[in-house]
Parts: structure tokens; C-alpha cells; sequence
């Protein structure tokens, strides 16, 4: 045990240098002079590390920039490709090509239900001769044009029925 007591009792010995004024004043100047120089030093190196920030911040906002323009074209490819896709069902649809903007819904699919909802409510295309024009329909409009059952009626008939009424 008086091993262990020697060891707790003895304290470290005090650096001379604090007991001698004269040692303690060199020190003192010693550690002002190196202070005085790191504050030199880091005005000097402020500047430089100022731009080194800015750096930074450029070549941030330059590869944001370009993050941006990326986005931007993936959007306008996007809107290209869909612009496409709904002329294509449009047309496959019988619908006219301006219509292809009205088309509804986010997949192939849902574009063709809502191309052949769209079809389904529009008028029968005009017959048309092998030219492209469209067949005249040469009736007189103030006969009918038949019985309603496909069948033409002659004038003689029709002022007989109009007479027995």
C-alpha cells in the first residue's frame, strides 16, 4: 500500500518556466508573437478562402443550371412524345388532326378508349367518290327524300298521298 500512497502523493512537478519572471515573460512575448502571426496569416488567407467560396457557389448555380436545362428538356421530349402518340390514336381513331390535343389520359390506352369515345360521337364522314370530294346528294328539297325505308318516291305518288289526307 505505501507504493500506491507514493504515487497518489507525488504531484507533477510545476514547469519552471512559471516560477522564473523572466522565463515567464519570454513565454508570454513567445506566445503573443505567434498569435500576432497565425492573425496575420488569416487576414491574408480570408480573401482567398472568400473565393474559393464563391467558387463553390458558381460551380453550384452552373451544375443547378444544368440540372434545370436537363429537366427542361426531358419535359419538352416528354410532351413531344405524347403529342405524337395522341396524333397517331387521333388518326388511327378517324378523329381529325386537330383534335389530337383533346385527348384525354396518361397511357396508350386510356388515349384510345377516350379516341374511340370521341369517334363514336362524331358525324359519319361524307361519302366520298374514288377522287376524295364527296358525292353530291342531288335531291329536291321540297320533296322527301323516300318512304323512310331506303325507297325513292316518285312525285305522282307522293301528290296522291298529299291529296287524301
Amino acid at each position: 500500500m505505501s507504493e500506491e500512497d507514493e504515487t497518489v502523493d507525488e504531484a507533477p512537478e510545476a514547469d519552471e518556466t512559471f516560477h522564473d519572471p523572466a522565463k515567464a515573460k519570454a513565454a508570454n512575448d513567445k506566445a503573443r508573437r505567434e498569435a500576432a502571426n497565425l492573425r496575420t496569416r488569416l487576414k491574408e488567407l480570408e480573401p482567398l478562402a472568400a473565393k474559393a467560396r464563391e467558387a463553390d457557389e458558381a460551380a453550384k448555380s452552373e451544375l443547378q443550371k444544368a440540372a434545370e436545362a436537363r429537366a427542361a428538356a426531358d419535359k419538352r421530349a416528354t410532351d413531344a412524345e405524347l403529342l405524337l402518340l395522341k396524333r397517331d390514336i387521333a388518326d388511327d381513331a378517324g378523329l381529325p388532326k386537330s383534335w389530337a390535343s383533346r385527348l384525354q389520359g396518361a397511357t396508350k390506352e386510356e388515349l384510345e378508349a377516350d379516341a374511340k369515345a370521341l369517334a363514336k360521337d362524331l358525324p359519319a364522314p361524307p361519302k366520298t367518290a374514288g377522287n376524295g370530294r364527296p358525292v353530291q346528294d342531288l335531291r329536291s328539297a321540297a320533296l322527301p327524300a323516300g318512304d323512310g325505308n331506303g325507297n325513292p318516291l316518285d312525285v305522282d305518288s307522293w301528290i296522291r298521298k298529299q291529296a287524301s289526307k
